[in-house]
């Protein structure tokens, strides 16, 4: 059965809790922990799914803005605020920060899945 754990971390001289959810399993006559999950700061794993899905909603809020930056800039010419240069420098640096969005969303969208495998339905 899964629970969680926390543990304490000094990290330039700075003192964090951080939240693990664990296993204990036997192996030859000795008990051993396994993670199955790392919560950093959050008590519980819906806290962890919140915050994650949150990330998720804001890396999807600006790879469609990347998009429609890229579609204004090829269809109005219009070149993005407060960048400078030639458009098609411009454009191979808007396609790539969409190919960058693109697979941090499918990083977060793993998260979830993961994170997901261990969220207690609530009794009602």
């Amino acid at each position: 059965m899964a629970f969680i754990i926390s543990k304490k971390s000094v990290r330039n001289g700075n003192v964090n809790e951080l939240y693990y959810l664990v296993e204990n399993h036997r192996e030859d006559k000795r008990i051993k922990r396994k993670t199955l999950l790392a919560l950093k700061k959050y008590k519980t794993v819906a806290e962890l799914l919140d915050s994650t899905l949150q990330e998720y909603a804001s890396i999807t809020n600006k790879l469609h803005r990347f998009e429609k930056d890229l579609d204004d800039l090829i269809r109005y010419d219009k070149k993005p605020r407060f960048s400078f240069g030639d458009s098609s420098i411009i454009k191979r640096s808007i396609e790539k920060l969409i190919e960058h969005k693109k697979a941090d969303i499918e990083a977060c969208q793993m998260k979830i899945d993961r994170i997901k495998r261990y969220v207690v339905p609530e009794i009602k």
